[in-house]
């Protein structure tokens, strides 16, 4: 399975529950910055923010439902994924 071969539906149109380990996977998997574009798809499918209060209506697809999360909560659900890319300067040190 390939990040470009995936299709993404839109927010509340998943027909499986949110993976913090597929989101994991598309991370890791991607090869560049235009990959992670199927990682941010993946996350406004499940996640749209909300501005009062501040945080994101979740699609939970088990109950059918919006949950509102608050902004300091978030990190309960998503945990930090990081991912860096590296590119080589044409002039100078490497």
């Amino acid at each position: 399975m390939t990040t470009q071969a995936q299709v993404i539906p839109k927010f509340g149109e998943q027909t499986k529950a949110f993976s913090i380990d597929e989101l994991k996977w598309l991370i890791v998997a991607a090869k560049s910055m235009s990959d992670l574009d199927q990682a941010k798809r993946y996350l406004c499918s499940y996640f749209i923010p909300y501005a009062d209060p501040h945080g994101v209506f979740w699609w939970d697809l088990d109950s059918k439902s919006l949950k509102h999360i608050i902004d300091k909560n978030i990190g309960k659900l998503i945990r930090p994924i990081t991912k860096a890319f590296y590119t080589q300067p044409e002039q100078g040190p490497s």
